[in-house]
């Protein structure tokens, strides 16, 4: 376990996704790495003991988890406008129009870029 090794000289946590996020801070809180003093169920991270912790994929949990300061932050794929993409390239395609004349840049004729949107309770 690389808490066991490592233990506080881990300076921040970056998961694959936010299931694997929630699991790491379940795992932090039990080892005692999030300390909640006040026991408000907020981490308050000027005067309580947390570690950043990040995920991707927006879930709701991760939401909560981030608005009471035990998950740093985490990444949302931008689905509704990944979806319009599709629908634009389709229509495109099955129209036998240029690709290069939807509303979005086709990089290397192979693909769009639809950018992430991070989420996080710093300003």
């Amino acid at each position: 376990l690389l808490l066991e090794e490592y233990g506080q000289s881990i300076e921040v946590v970056i998961s694959n996704n936010d299931a694997m996020a929630i699991g790491a801070i379940h795992t932090l809180v039990e080892q005692e790495y999030f300390v909640d003093t006040n026991e408000n169920g907020v981490i308050e991270r000027t005067s309580e003991t947390w570690i950043p912790v990040i995920g991707i994929d927006g879930l709701d949990a991760s939401i909560d988890l981030i608005d009471s300061g035990y998950l740093y932050g985490t990444v949302i794929n931008d689905s509704e406008s990944m979806a319009k993409a599709i629908v634009a390239l389709s229509q495109a395609i099955l129209n036998g129009d240029d690709i290069h004349s939807i509303d979005y840049e086709i990089i290397n004729d192979t693909y769009i870029w639809i950018a992430y949107q991070k989420y996080t309770n710093e300003d």
